[in-house]
């Protein structure tokens, strides 16, 4: 996984945004476009998930925040986030005033049946897994991290047990990144679904199930 990861490094950006700027160039749908005519939702949806956590408020989790609530896909009253820094939180805020900014990782991920990882992953340790409280985790949470070096096995220590590990690179951060991820065997079909449909929100998604050469063809 992690050499199918790298293969989308920077010499990948750089072709991505060539790529970008030739389909533009002829007046065709960009991935971004795509993405969102496959995501497209009723506006008065009660949203995809319950509760929908975030752990960290920077620019990837901004990157997915903002067209999750944006084009309706999730209420943001049904959208929490946690960050150490309160500055970026009170940014998301200002956005979207009726997001749940909580006060601890154990506020935001509690009744969460998704919680999205998105802090440095130094900062994952025996002490982190420690603020995810047991009895307010609910059986069915599903844990998505977008961390980079960190194999699922890490996250076990969280207690949830659908655990999806994802890799978005940088175009991500503006909608036209491609993220390659794969997931413990424990998650339904639909679920499934629903894991490539929220980091489409970052541009293409593609599971570990698909080759790397399709991915390098027809992608990159």
């Amino acid at each position: 996984f992690d050499t199918m990861l790298r293969s989308l490094g920077s010499q990948s950006i750089t072709r991505l945004s060539a790529r970008s700027t030739i389909v533009q160039s002829r007046s065709q749908p960009t991935i971004q476009q795509f993405s969102r005519a496959w995501l497209t939702t009723d506006p008065n949806s009660p949203g995809m998930y319950d509760k929908l956590a975030f752990i960290g408020a920077g620019r990837m989790a901004a990157a997915m925040i903002h067209p999750l609530i944006k084009n309706g896909y999730q209420p943001e009253d049904k959208v929490a986030v946690f960050d150490v820094s309160t500055s970026a939180m009170k940014g998301l805020k200002k956005d979207f005033p009726s997001i749940q900014t909580a006060e601890s990782i154990t506020d935001a991920v509690a009744d969460a049946d998704m919680i999205i990882l998105a802090v440095k992953p130094q900062n994952i340790n025996e002490a982190f897994f420690d603020q995810f409280s047991s009895d307010k985790l609910r059986k069915d949470a599903t844990l998505i991290s977008i961390l980079a070096g960190k194999p699922i096995k890490e996250f076990k220590p969280s207690g949830i047990k659908k655990i999806v590990r994802a890799m978005p690179n940088t175009p991500a951060t503006i909608g036209e990144g491609m993220t390659v991820w794969s997931c413990t065997p424990n998650l339904k079909a639909e679920e499934r679904d629903g894991i490539k449909k929220v980091l489409s929100l970052f541009g293409k998604a593609v599971s570990r199930s698909k080759s790397t050469r399709h991915i390098m063809f027809h992608y990159i």
